[in-house]
């Protein structure tokens, strides 16, 4: 395997990271609970790079619930190195 297939795999499993992090966040977060602690993992990886969006955009607040578009950023950039490799 050479270096550039690696850094493919690598982003394509980051990317894949966000995408799980993005979904578990529409579920209840009960402190404690399997999908607490796989999401508590999952954005201890994925927090550092989501945060660099986080800063520049703000989530939209909505009356009951904020979006938030950094995970769909951070995924465009992804993508963008990616091509770039």
């Amino acid at each position: 395997m050479n270096i550039r297939a690696l850094l493919w795999y690598l982003i394509d499993a980051y990317q894949m990271l966000i995408i799980i992090e993005a979904i578990l966040s529409w579920f209840p977060q009960t402190p404690g609970s399997f999908v607490y602690q796989i999401r508590d993992s999952i954005s201890t990886i994925t927090a550092p790079y989501l945060n660099i969006f986080r800063n520049l955009v703000p989530r939209m607040n909505t009356s009951s619930y904020a979006i938030d578009f950094s995970p769909i950023i951070a995924f465009m950039v992804l993508g963008i190195v990616k091509r770039f490799i």
